[in-house]
């Protein structure tokens, strides 16, 4: 059996593996943040060694040869997609040199990453999508760090993700010799509560946060039906949160319509009830009496009242003056699980505005005692 790690878990996975330098293989489910945390890591290591962020599918052949120049500058990742190349993609192309030898001219990808100031991450994803004789052409980089007579620089680690054989992905199964070259895990699903601080963190709609929260089953939810290809997954659920963030609630046809591209129909019709809850709570009058929030016992109300709050603070001047009328409401909620959730949805839309109370408004000073914790 292969570890399970949770997200926060592979980040010092990810850590030790970049210390040592030892090939990494994600496992996992699909759309369940794989290549994303490793895009994540890469980026939050070029930050730590000061060095400018790159990634191979999108330099020009200007920016190739900058990197070239002054390799020292940049950390680089390239997502290399095995299933896509030949067994002799990776090696490179002979060219006769004499009578008696032959020698290899290397891709350009494989220069840049021997270059002895390039820093980065070699990103084999889906490596298992690739036919066995395409996986063996990886053998000699994954395990002895060079391709031909070209070695990598000291400080370029290799990963690979993949989808394990019950995902019904269509990979193929990891000859022995090539899982030997790496150290493994298997990523988890990530619950409602990581999925949510990921997503506001990123800024997504509110809506679909709080949905997710009430229906936490639909974080991922893989049909095996044929027809059903939209389904929910972290990554599908961010295609939807994209797709509706500018359609307001009371457009529900649009709504819907754009829901069940992303994660299905069966999501769509209970997002579009979970909206209609809305509709039932006179929020003006929660505003003017907060106490009222008192009165609402079903959990889909307050989920529906949490989005409406972080809705609000999003449309109006974000103010001491209107975070102090919003506090006074989600004070009132009974479980605190509903109260982390709103302050985090009114951080990630006003960074500044939690440390800005904790100076101008002592009450909500002495009530954040407690959960200031899951803020920071």
């Amino acid at each position: 059996m292969k570890l399970e790690v949770s997200h926060k878990e592979l980040r010092t996975v990810l850590e030790k593996a970049w210390e040592t330098k030892l090939a990494l293989f994600i496992w996992g489910a699909p759309g369940i943040g794989k290549s994303t945390a490793v895009r994540d890591f890469a980026m939050d290591m070029a930050k730590r060694l000061g060095r400018e962020y790159k990634e191979w599918s999108h330099l020009t052949k200007e920016e190739k040869e900058a990197i070239k120049k002054n390799p020292k500058k940049y950390f680089l990742l390239y997502d290399i997609r095995l299933s896509q190349y030949d067994p002799s993609d990776l090696r490179g192309l002979p060219a006769l040199n004499g009578q008696e030898t032959v020698e290899w001219k290397i891709p350009e990808w494989v220069y840049i990453y021997s270059l002895k100031d390039i820093a980065g991450i070699i990103f084999f994803d889906e490596i298992n999508l690739a036919p066995p004789s395409v996986q063996a052409g990886a053998y000699q980089i994954i395990l002895d760090r060079c391709i031909s007579d070209t070695k990598l620089s000291d400080n370029v680690l290799i990963i690979s993700a993949g989808n394990r054989i019950q995902d019904m992905a269509n990979v193929y199964d990891l000859p022995k010799p090539l899982q030997n070259r790496f150290i493994h895990c298997v990523l988890k699903i990530p619950t409602a509560e990581e999925w949510t601080e990921w997503a506001q963190e990123k800024g997504l709609d509110s809506r679909v946060i709080t949905f997710l929260n009430a229906r936490p089953t639909f974080i991922f939810k893989m049909s095996e039906k044929s027809g059903d290809e939209a389904f929910p997954t972290p990554r599908s659920n961010e295609f939807w949160a994209r797709l509706i963030a500018d359609v307001p609630s009371n457009d529900l046809k649009t709504l819907e319509m754009l829901t069940a591209t992303a994660v299905g129909t069966g999501v769509a019709l209970e997002f579009v009830s979970f909206i209609k809850l809305q509709r039932q709570i006179d929020f003006k009058a929660i505003l003017e009496n907060p106490e009222k929030v008192k009165e609402i016992n079903e959990l889909d109300m307050k989920y529906a009242l949490v989005s409406l709050i972080i809705e609000h603070w999003k449309k109006s001047k974000h103010s001491i003056e209107n975070f102090k009328k919003l506090f006074n409401v989600f004070r009132n909620f009974t479980e605190e699980e509903f109260q982390i959730i709103t302050l985090r949805g009114i951080k990630q839309i006003s960074p500044r505005i939690i440390m800005q109370a904790i100076e101008k408004l002592p009450e909500f000073r002495d009530w954040a005692k407690n959960i200031i914790k899951y803020l920071t």
